[in-house]
């Protein structure tokens, strides 16, 4: 329901060797195994002193830093020049679509998470304060994408030609 393996890069293969790993390091420790009918059995955690007090300072660590993702599509965009204006845009239309795929499955999925929530929407409301900032860094991401696509679809940059030569008249950044 969470979708933790998207807004936080938690991944459900890989979150039960976290949790392991956490209760050997004394963060967390086991406190029941249940099944319910034909499900496999599910291990209930519960957080240690250690373990409360290590969340807090990555908490506290995660609200005061910065991290800035190196995204590939910098480094494609500042060599553009070297593939031809027509072969970028097919890549970045692809992209677009891309995005806007993940977009809406972010949208469902926030729609659905306060249906869920109903009368509880108190529990659920910084979860979806999260998921409202990953849509509206998405919304940016494919509006700077069509603004690319628009740039380089311009008769005003010529193809086959390299580097600053290209555009003839430099395309304004705030109108593209």
């Amino acid at each position: 329901m969470w979708g933790l393996e998207s807004w936080a890069g938690i991944g459900y293969g890989s979150i039960y060797h976290a949790l392991e790993k956490m209760e050997r390091e004394g963060l967390l420790s086991r406190k029941a195994v249940e099944q319910e009918r034909h499900r496999p059995p599910r291990t209930v955690y519960s957080i240690t002193e250690r373990g409360r007090e290590e969340f807090l300072r990555l908490l506290g660590e995660s609200f005061s830093s910065l991290h800035q993702d190196r995204d590939p599509i910098s480094l494609a965009v500042t060599f553009v020049d070297s593939v031809p204006p027509a072969e970028a845009v097919k890549a970045l239309r692809k992209r677009l679509t891309d995005l806007t795929a993940w977009q809406a499955l972010a949208e469902r999925k926030y729609e659905r998470l306060k249906e869920v929530a109903g009368e509880h929407a108190g529990e659920y409301y910084w979860a979806l304060v999260s998921l409202s900032r990953d849509m509206k860094h998405r919304d940016v991401e494919i509006a700077w994408t069509r603004r690319i696509i628009r740039m380089l679809s311009s008769p005003k940059v010529e193809s086959g030609v390299k580097g600053p030569d290209r555009v003839r008249k430099p395309v304004p950044l705030d109108d593209a």
